[in-house]
């Protein structure tokens, strides 16, 4: 069977979420998210234009992608939209840190939301 796609590739759904979604800043990341009807969260992955190398930005795509996917049990069955912004600063993260994010993230929108 074949998995589910779990990016936002919407023009219009990403404008929405920039502008309707809620918004958490942390070191490096901005994080836009917003709760779904959608039987299944997604991610976009996202980088101002000062951060240089395509190679850097498709490795922290990657990583933060296969955190998320790993990520999905916490979320119980509440589905939500996010979008990450990362600069920078946060070129060189690797997956222990971006998985240690997306928990405190994700512990504190279930929080926040409950």
């Amino acid at each position: 069977m074949k998995e589910r796609n779990i990016s936002i590739k919407s023009k219009v759904e990403i404008q929405e979420l920039f502008k309707k979604g809620r918004f958490i800043r942390i070191e490096g990341i901005n994080v836009f998210y917003e709760f779904t009807c959608l039987a299944i969260s997604r991610i976009l992955v996202t980088f101002p234009r000062i951060f240089k190398g395509a190679v850097k930005r498709n490795r922290v795509r990657r990583i933060f992608k296969e955190c998320f996917r790993k990520q999905f049990a916490l979320l119980k069955d509440r589905y939500v939209d996010f979008i990450f912004v990362v600069y920078p600063q946060k070129a060189d993260v690797n997956y222990h840190e971006v998985e240690t994010i997306l928990k405190n993230i994700v512990v504190y929108i279930m929080k926040r939301n409950m």
